[in-house]
């Protein structure tokens, strides 16, 4: 008896965790326009920014960075070997990444800029 329960707890135990190892996977999806001062962590996960004039920080490491816009402004954490892709005009994109590592970039459209956060 004691064994089923012990592998009880071990099924409860990855029952709870995989979910939060999936929600990373998923990543953090933001849509909308005008959002000034939001705060997000990725957790490591990939991020997708859909609207316009919002100003977003987010940390975490995160694996990707997708912007489909205008007049975006965001501030983010990259994880080693992440891509960034912007689409549309006026987005701006800081970002810092550990060492001298940079994201790939594939940039699209009018008066967008992307840097590495001063």
């Amino acid at each position: 008896m004691g064994h089923y329960r012990n592998a009880a707890w071990v099924a409860l135990a990855f029952g709870v965790a995989l979910p939060m190892a999936a929600s990373a996977q998923q990543g953090v999806h933001i849509e909308g326009a005008g959002q000034t001062d939001n705060r997000v962590d990725c957790n490591g996960g990939p991020v997708h920014v859909e609207g316009a004039s919002n100003t977003l920080t987010i940390t975490g490491a995160c694996s990707s960075l997708t912007i489909e816009g205008a007049g975006n402004t965001v501030t983010i954490d990259l994880a080693p070997g992440a891509r960034v892709r912007v689409e549309g005009a006026s987005n701006r994109v800081n970002w810092s990444m550990p060492g001298d590592a940079r994201p790939a970039l594939s940039v699209e459209g009018a008066a967008n800029q992307v840097q590495r956060r001063r």
